[in-house]
């Protein structure tokens, strides 16, 4: 019995490539048709972070701070207006991110489709071997029969439908940026006509928002420096916070002008006053127990990150296992040492005595180190046992902080 022909052969590996197109297409279909008919996926996860441990590193240092400086309208004014300014940076990260993915396939797309306008591309093509060449031709070709009488249907093209999809998905992250850039003006606002003091920090938290923005772009939020632009902009409203307390702000008279309220010295404390053992600036807009809570948060948070980064995404890098230990071994070194130093360099007491502070972090820190020793070392980890790991070391750190300083 003869065996089946070339022809035969190329018919049937033909059939064979259309139907795996037409599942695939198929499938993916359906799965964009889920994706965009879940309410939740299309409205919840784009109007606010879907990450527990997020909203924590965001919020906690303002929290502290608040607890630190005395609870007032203003600082509590100032929590919502940032709390506003962390979904408008999520919403407009996530409109960024789509839109480089987006324009990283349109250029993808514009060099394929010159390089198939090309003479040469024809040559390229005739160079492959003689059953595969056949296979691919004979897969584009409009709607025909085969040998044994089916109808193949046309290939579809699949370089026309995604580029449309792909628009509207980064669409859908641009209404709740324009919406949340609104609110956190209408809400912010006020908050520099009340404090002026506050604008001399505008300059630093655009330059944060810019490089969060160049992350967002280039797909780099997760780095380290990504993650470090995030954690300074979060640590530094634990200062702002703080220096909005009813135990640090300073009230205008009346025959303060516009001017002398926008000065961040004001015309009650010099802002670099020469004490004898003094260096912390100690302002209405620099207190310094605002100044010590906020680089706390900041050192604190990145631990955090360092430590996630082991659990996850480089689980099992020697590397960067060992950056992790090496930080939480200089971090657990500043908690024996920073309320020592504090007190002979700079002559700052916290508020329960240097001896109280000194054994509070060194303990915390001491707790962060063992964390970060253990936990890599053993088998990976569910998501959510590693963001409750997270969220208790977190809320540790804000208690002995604020408890330290308050």
């Amino acid at each position: 019995m003869p065996g089946p022909t070339l022809n035969t052969v190329i018919e049937t590996k033909s059939a064979l490539l259309v139907a795996k197109n037409e599942i695939g297409t198929t499938a993916s279909n359906d799965a964009g048709a889920q994706s965009r008919n879940n309410p939740k996926g299309r409205h919840t996860n784009i109007w606010l972070p879907d990450q527990p441990g997020a909203w924590v590193m965001a919020l906690f240092p303002a929290l502290g701070g608040i607890v630190i400086g005395g609870v007032s309208w203003r600082n509590v004014w100032l929590l919502v207006a940032w709390t506003l300014c962390y979904c408008f940076q999520f919403s407009t990260a996530r409109w960024l991110g789509v839109r480089s993915h987006e324009a990283k396939d349109a250029r993808k797309r514009r060099i394929k489709i010159g390089n198939s306008a090309k003479p040469n591309n024809v040559d390229v093509k005739a160079s492959r071997s003689t059953v595969d060449s056949q296979v691919l031709n004979r897969a584009s070709e409009p709607t025909s029969k085969s040998a044994s009488g089916m109808q193949r249907p046309p290939v579809p093209d699949m370089n026309l439908t995604p580029a449309s999809h792909r628009k509207r998905h980064s669409n859908i992250y641009f209404v709740p940026a324009v919406a949340y850039l609104i609110a956190t003006a209408v809400v912010g606002i006020p908050v520099f006509i009340f404090a002026p003091r506050l604008l001399w920090w505008t300059p630093t938290y655009a330059v944060l928002a810019v490089l969060s923005f160049v992350a967002a772009w280039l797909r780099r939020e997760r780095t380290l420096w990504g993650n470090a632009v995030s954690v300074i902009a979060a640590g530094a409203m634990a200062l702002l916070a703080t220096s909005l307390g009813s135990r640090f702000f300073v009230e205008a008279t009346p025959q303060e002008s516009f001017t002398s309220r926008l000065s961040p010295t004001g015309l009650h404390v010099t802002l670099m006053t020469p004490y004898p053992s003094r260096y912390l600036p100690d302002s209405p807009l620099l207190p310094e127990a605002g100044v010590v809570a906020a680089a706390a948060f900041i050192l604190t948070e990145y631990a955090s990150v360092v430590f996630v980064k082991t659990m996850f995404r480089k689980y099992g890098d020697c590397h960067y296992y060992a950056l992790s230990i090496i930080y939480h071994i200089a971090l657990a070194a500043l908690g024996f040492t920073a309320p020592m130093m504090l007190q002979n360099f700079a002559g700052f007491t916290p508020a329960r005595g240097t001896t109280a502070t000194t054994l509070l972090w060194s303990i915390t820190a001491t707790v962060l180190l063992l964390v970060a020793l253990i936990a890599p070392r053993h088998k990976r980890m569910k998501a959510i046992q590693v963001g409750g790991i997270e969220a208790i070391t977190s809320l540790m750190n804000l208690v002995i902080i604020v408890v330290a300083l308050a």
